[in-house]
């Protein structure tokens, strides 16, 4: 499997101290989910390579939480998201849903069961 983004690009939008080492296994995971949602939805490479470098990002914000506000006086800040929260924890995350026209990212791991009566 081919990774569309690189370290590098993935640094352009989101500030971190991670090695390019380390964000590759962000990566790899973000082209994983890539393939197993959306390698059959006939979306442009383009597109692909633009929600795979939102979704790496959000996966950085795992590790790296992503401050919202700071305050310095008795120093205080607080964080992006909360547990459970899935893609809409990070802004990155809300940004490869929005890219991703089809709708598959927005309702995956949501536990969302389906079943026929016959």
């Amino acid at each position: 499997m081919t990774n569309r983004v690189s370290p590098t690009d993935v640094k352009k939008i989101i500030d971190t101290e991670l090695a390019d080492i380390d964000i590759d296994i962000f990566i790899d995971t973000a082209a994983e989910i890539i393939k197993i949602y959306l390698s059959d939805a006939g979306l442009a490479d383009t597109l692909l390579a633009k929600i795979e470098l939102f979704l790496s990002a959000h996966l950085v914000t795992l590790r790296e939480q992503q401050v919202s506000s700071e305050k310095y006086g008795n120093a205080s800040a607080t964080y992006q998201g909360k547990t459970g929260m899935h893609l809409t924890s990070s802004h990155f995350g809300q940004t490869a849903m929005t890219l991703d026209v089809t709708g598959k990212l927005a309702s995956a791991g949501k536990g969302v069961s389906t079943f026929e009566v016959i």
